[in-house]
């Protein structure tokens, strides 16, 4: 994942993404380019860590954290 590190999308994305600063064009292709020179053991570390990132996003997850807020 390659996410903006801007706004509230570090606080989502955790250790699951590699950063770039959204102001900076440069930013993202140096970004993109660390993806793509990783060698395979590195990509899979990322892919594992966004794996199991993702899974604390989940609908049913929100629609508790909803309903809960819907109580109060």
């Amino acid at each position: 994942v390659l996410a903006a590190d801007a706004a509230s999308i570090p606080e989502v994305c955790g250790d699951a993404a590699i950063y770039f600063n959204p102001h900076q064009a440069p930013s993202f292709t140096q970004a993109l380019q660390r993806v793509m020179m990783a060698n395979n053991e590195q990509k899979q570390a990322w892919r594992q860590r966004s794996l199991q990132h993702s899974q604390q996003w989940t609908w049913a997850r929100a629609a508790r954290a909803l309903l809960q807020h819907m109580e109060v």
